[in-house]
């Protein structure tokens, strides 16, 4: 378990500051694999997000965002890992810093990347907070051209559904799943008039 007072650092492999005390002991050889990992772990993050501008971008020009990953706090980060891969069809892109100390990770499909860490604190899913301003279930939109199809393949793996393929009020078509730490993520699309 990590340490509740431990920080969120800015990558795999980063320094020591917010890790666990047997983390922080890491040798010079875990160092510099360290190191390594973050680099790997900035390079395939940058290529995900490239910009797609000419290199007469000016200031005024609007440059594209590649995408959004949320960032979940988990109680166990091999056991979220083995839902998004087993279950939903992601594929693992990183998991450390070691082997045998696993407190982050990241997993994508297509675009979709979802970053996940064991700080040692309890998950906190939007459905749980009380704000009496309304209810706000999900905590990550996936963007999904065919939901239907989707939900058919997430059904074949067994996956339990949240709310079922349905349109919403709001005119999206999709689906709701929870995931092992109770976050409820959304997979559909609007529905064009």
């Amino acid at each position: 378990m990590r340490d509740s007072n431990a920080t969120i650092s800015e990558a795999p492999g980063g320094a020591s500051q917010g890790l666990s005390g047997s983390a922080r002991q890491l040798s010079s050889r875990s160092i510099e694999k360290g190191v390594k990992q973050k680099t790997q772990w900035h390079n395939l993050l940058a290529q995900s997000c490239e910009p797609r501008v000419s290199a007469e971008t000016s200031m005024t020009t609007k440059v594209e965002i590649g995408g959004v990953s949320p960032f979940f706090i988990v109680r166990n980060v091999p056991a979220a890992l083995a839902f998004y891969r087993d279950r939903l069809g992601f594929d693992i892109m990183f998991q450390g810093p070691e082997p045998d100390d696993i407190f982050f990770g990241i997993v994508t499909r297509g675009a979709a990347m979802v970053m996940i860490k064991d700080i040692g604190v309890d998950p906190i899913p939007n459905y749980t907070r009380d704000i009496k301003k309304g209810f706000a279930p999900w905590d990550a939109y996936f963007y999904v051209p065919d939901p239907d199809a989707l939900a058919a393949e997430f059904a074949s793996r067994d996956v339990a559904f949240w709310k079922p393929v349905h349109t919403n009020s709001d005119k999206l078509r999709g689906f709701e799943v929870q995931d092992p730490d109770g976050y409820v993520l959304y997979f559909g699309r609007p529905l064009l008039d």
